[in-house]
């Protein structure tokens, strides 16, 4: 298993504190924050949180009852859920392109726990997405 530092740990622990909230896959965050931030690849992990940040505000939207006199609803409801579809692709690539050096195992970790087509699993990855844009809030106040 990867060594996180107390780098990765402090940040951790700072969001948690600025957001009120905790992480809930911790674990699995720290592995992303230590391969990708604290190895000093900021553009990737800078895209891992916006792309979070972006489909939780998507999941959200689709939550909410869309009304209005000047909106078909039905293809409304289809471009948001075409964009959510769209977007967790890219999310998965991200996530795989950071985790591309870890042993088998540790990828097969990830995948079975985030990326196989089980309720459980995208109840988790939702969980990991909420996790990652705790992040994106975080560093949208510090700047």
């Amino acid at each position: 298993m990867i060594n996180i530092s107390s780098s990765t740990t402090d940040l951790i622990f700072d969001v948690q504190d600025f957001t009120g909230r905790n992480v809930r896959n911790i674990s699995h965050i720290s592995v992303l924050i230590e391969l990708a931030y604290t190895s000093g690849n900021h553009k990737l992990f800078n895209d891992l949180i916006f792309k979070a940040k972006y489909l939780k505000g998507l999941k959200n939207i689709s939550q909410k009852e869309i009304s209005g006199n000047n909106i078909d609803i039905k293809t409304a409801i289809e471009k948001i859920l075409s964009e959510i579809s769209t977007e967790l692709n890219n999310l998965t690539k991200i996530i795989q392109e950071v985790i591309f050096d870890l042993s088998p195992e540790e990828k097969g970790d990830f995948e079975n726990n985030f990326f196989l087509m089980k309720n459980e699993c995208l109840l988790k990855y939702y969980e990991l997405i909420e996790d990652l844009s705790m992040f994106k809030e975080f560093f949208n106040a510090k700047t």
